[in-house]
């Protein structure tokens, strides 16, 4: 499944305007996805993306991610190192 969201959600002026949300049940470093959208869109996004996930196994692995604002769009950043 795609991660999709109207353009407009997506509009940001600073990366402080900007969050992760993850629409599957599993996060983004684990098998599953997430998308920058900004914060005051979050609960949409989350809305958009019930999740069901009852007896789903997720791997445990780390990794650094964060949301960012690039020519005025939020986007998500994957890290090398913790910030």
């Amino acid at each position: 499944m795609g991660v999709s969201v109207p353009d407009a959600w997506q509009t940001c002026s600073a990366a402080t305007d900007c969050t992760l949300v993850v629409t599957t049940c599993c996060d983004q470093c684990n098998g599953g996805k997430a998308v920058a959208v900004n914060g005051a869109h979050a609960k949409e996004v989350a809305a958009k993306y019930p999740q069901s996930c009852g007896g789903v196994a997720c791997t445990e692995r780390g990794c650094f991610t964060r949301a960012a604002c690039q020519r005025g769009r939020c986007t998500m950043e994957w890290l090398s190192a913790s910030p």
